[in-house]
């Protein structure tokens, strides 16, 4: 193989080019000029791609963010080497298998840091039909800046040029009919439509299905490219185990059909046991009601979510629930408790020390909970520890009683050929002895935490951790920063519409607003010296609330302002609030204004186009905005008074934060505004 380094372009062969894609010096030096001015370090992966079959032939090595996912590089696969119809792709890791998201199961959606590490090697195939398959290896793992290109080519194969099969010149032609190459001379006679002509051979996938080489298509993937790639948020859907690792965002749909579902496998079973009952026109019935909602979950998902049901043991003794699992599952259980397990212990073991220790680690666990949960944890003890799936409180908050199985607070079971969670009688203790002044008092306070932190990612987007505890300590709460992390992460399962966590490039822990895809952007947008604007504390608890802005001041003036103008439906117009909200945190108000008034269908006076203005923008420019750090427009041109800490603090008092400082030389000196850097 002769290849090219795209850095420094020195030929390469199969013998050189690993050893020099580990060390080029012109990448390096790129990479450290690039440094003296980053804004962080992040990691970088260096993949050689290679033909299984033909691996002295093909070859292509690429820098890519670890960050990303195995959706990214399926998608530059494709661009580079294998797509021509759309065909079906997956990833082979160590031994699990990562289809492509064409069947919306989200599987590679997994971060390449992951499941990749150096040295690692995996397979890709694309075309289940006319196969591809490629060989590829982690080479290599580099520190770059955070600004560096997420994913470009740095080394690849010179062009491959075909023999024609009759008289070895150079190939012009590929003939389909015949998998032959061949010459402009030994083409004629050959049928037109059976010919065509390859301007670029550079793929282990030349000549197969309809594939056609272009070598335009490696331009956006130039080394010190700019290209930006979003993260999706869908959750990949794991294609073993179900289990109790099954939160994603089906479950809300399994839930609400699970009852349907479990008809289907009872019926099934009475089939079986050829039962003898007249229930042919039910089963129609309830096949029928399956098939409408067919697309919204595959038929593997919804079986392998019923099953937990049906296999679960009906049983308040915790010990007996737990010996119906497999290891393996049992295995997820104690992790999601915090229960280190050894790998060498044997399934007696491993449930005797989920026994033994279950009892405490849920106390502690208890400490981070607040009054939504605990509520619900005191229905499971009111209702003797059961709670049926069809009661219409737990459709209503199936992300709640998820969160539970998945921490083993409750467990799926059948009761009546009903399916139901039970809560063991440890747990059911557990709460009970919990309910006292001081429990209450605990609540309370996790309750306001949540619900403010709730109202700060509303207002100002994205939050470092760091950030939070200070901004909370602004509002005088007595804070267990110990605990702080474990009680916002347990938000992520029952608030997951609104916010989500990373880890950054820099391993720094980061809050993000559910409405932001890529939170990089909205951070490169933030002036890093300014400050967060400080915000009543009755108004970020409203913020947490999903109609907040229907029922906030400014919201109720809009309505009224677009209703006395348009016939319009509420819903409609609060649909529209809703958009124009999100749109301001992205585009300036001009382009916003100028975009409603093209759509309105109707011809307007020009005196009214002046008042819908005025309506929006008296909407928009009251928005909290993520790059002003939670600041309104109106606020940052200092159309509006800023907004006081409710707590009237002196200005020769202690400052509230715990500083030590007097309020008028800490928090207090800039007009009420937090100092965070």
């Amino acid at each position: 193989m002769q290849g090219i380094c795209y850095y420094c372009n020195k030929e390469l062969t199969e013998r050189t080019i690993k050893r020099h894609m580990k060390n080029c010096s012109e990448m390096k030096k790129v990479i450290e000029e690039k440094m003296k001015d980053t804004k962080g370090v992040r990691n970088q992966f260096i993949i050689s791609l290679k033909d299984k079959y033909e691996s002295n032939v093909y070859c292509i090595y690429v820098s890519i963010d670890a960050n990303l996912q195995l959706q990214h590089l399926d998608r530059f696969i494709r661009d580079i080497w294998v797509e021509c119809c759309g065909h079906l792709s997956a990833f082979y890791i160590d031994r699990e298998i990562y289809n492509d998201n064409s069947d919306e199961q989200y599987e590679m959606n997994v971060y390449l840091k992951d499941v990749l590490d150096v040295n690692k090697k995996f397979e890709y195939q694309y075309d289940f039909g006319s196969t591809t398959h490629l060989i590829l290896e982690v080479v290599d793992m580099i520190k770059v800046p955070k600004e560096f290109s997420q994913i470009e080519i740095i080394a690849r194969n010179n062009e491959e040029k075909y023999k024609c099969y009759k008289c070895n010149d150079e190939a012009k032609y590929f003939n389909w009919n015949t998998d032959e190459w061949v010459c402009e001379t030994c083409s004629e006679g050959i049928d037109e439509e059976e010919l065509e002509e390859v301007d670029y051979c550079n793929s282990p996938r030349d000549g197969v299905c309809g594939y056609v080489g272009n070598k335009d298509t490696e331009i956006s993937y130039l080394p010190q490219n700019i290209k930006k790639y979003k993260i999706s948020r869908k959750k990949p859907i794991c294609n073993n185990d179900y289990g109790f690792d099954l939160l994603n965002d089906d479950f809300q749909y399994d839930l609400d059909n699970l009852s349907e579902i479990m008809s289907n496998k009872v019926i099934d079973r009475i089939h079986k046991n050829d039962i003898p009952m007249d229930c042919n026109s039910l089963e129609q019935m309830m096949e029928d009601e399956f098939l409408k909602h067919y697309n919204k979950a595959s038929d593997k998902i919804i079986n392998s979510f019923a099953d937990m049901f049906l296999k679960g043991k009906y049983s308040f003794d915790l010990e007996e629930i737990i010996k119906s699992y497999p290891k393996k599952q049992i295995n997820i259980l104690a992790e999601n408790i915090g229960l280190k397990v050894s790998a060498n212990l044997n399934k007696a073991k491993i449930i005797e020390k989920y026994v033994n220790e279950y009892e405490n680690l849920m106390k502690n666990k208890m400490n981070i909970f607040d009054d939504d949960k605990y509520k619900i944890l005191q229905k499971y003890v009111k209702n003797k520890g059961i709670m049926y799936i069809s009661d219409s409180e737990t459709e209503t908050y199936a992300d709640k009683h998820a969160f539970l199985m998945n921490q083993g607070i409750v467990f799926p079971s059948v009761k009546d050929e009903k399916p139901i969670f039970i809560m063991p009688e440890v747990m059911q203790s557990i709460v009970k002895q919990s309910d006292t002044l001081d429990f209450r008092k605990l609540m309370k306070k996790n309750t306001e935490i949540v619900n403010i932190f709730r109202g700060m990612i509303k207002a100002y987007g994205v939050l470092y951790f760091d950030d939070i505890k200070v901004l909370l300590k602004r509002y005088t709460i007595d804070i267990d920063e110990s605990i702080l992390l474990s009680i916002l992460e347990q938000g992520l399962f029952h608030y997951a519409a609104e916010y989500y966590g990373e880890i950054d490039r820099n391993e720094k822990i980061v809050f993000i607003n559910e409405e932001i895809e890529d939170y990089e952007e909205i951070l490169d947008e933030i002036d890093k010296n300014s400050d967060y604007i400080m915000i009543d504390q009755e108004e970020l608890i409203s913020m947490s609330e999903e109609d907040y802005l229907k029922r906030s001041s400014i919201g109720k003036k809009f309505i009224k302002g677009i209703s006395s103008l348009f016939v319009a439906d509420k819903d409609d117009i609060v649909e529209h609030m809703n958009t124009l909200a999100l749109d301001i945190q992205y585009r300036n108000s001009k382009e916003i204004l100028n975009d409603v008034l093209m759509g309105i269908q109707e011809n307007i006076e020009k005196e009214d186009e002046t008042i819908v203005c005025n309506v929006i923008n008296k909407l928009i420019k009251n928005i909290r905005l993520w790059k002003y750090k939670g600041a309104t427009i109106n606020e940052k041109e200092g159309n509006n008074t800023k907004i006081i800490n409710k707590k009237n603090v002196g200005r020769n008092d202690s400052c509230p934060c715990g500083s030590g400082k007097k309020y008028k030389n800490c928090c207090g000196k800039n007009g009420n505004i937090i100092q965070l850097f």
